[in-house]
């Protein structure tokens, strides 16, 4: 069966990639591999930030950082749940991963595990986590993955 991935994290969800992945899925006879990245950068460059600026020290900057990377996998799993109800309700075959990493890696690996033909994800709404994050680099997965890579802007 052919395989569509579609790729969420607390970057780059978007309602519009969602509904992209599910209408092309429904129209195409596609599986939607629902693949929720846990960008393992996101809670260590905003710890570190208040470290180095003098905000907070080791000991509470390890607590945010543990905090945070929790919240993370909390709203992970509830977004998996909210786009895996969407996509039962269309009788859409799928199955769902969440993977803890770095972003274009994971996303990569995922793709050539499940032999998957497109990836949609969305673009970050705001430049800014891009500058910020490194391992969330739209222009890297395009390098990598060429015409299977769907960016969605929203």
């Amino acid at each position: 069966m052919k395989k569509i991935m579609l790729v969420l994290s607390n970057i780059s969800f978007s309602t519009a990639s969602v509904s992209s992945a599910i209408t092309k899925a429904e129209k195409e006879g596609y599986e939607i591999i629902i693949t929720f990245v846990l960008d393992e950068e996101i809670p260590e460059s905003v710890s570190s930030l208040l470290m180095y600026i003098g905000f907070l020290g080791p000991k509470p900057t390890n607590d945010l950082r543990i905090t945070i990377l929790e919240e993370y996998k909390k709203r992970a799993y509830s977004e998996l749940e909210r786009v895996e109800k969407l996509v039962k309700e269309k009788k859409i075959p799928m199955k769902k991963i969440l993977r803890e990493g770095r972003f274009v890696d994971e996303v990569i690996k995922v793709q050539e595990e499940e032999n998957v033909d497109f990836v949609i994800t969305s673009r970050p709404q705001s430049p800014l986590f891009s500058q910020i994050l490194s391992s969330y680099n739209v222009e890297e997965l395009k390098k990598n993955l060429g015409k299977k890579l769907i960016i969605i802007d929203e």
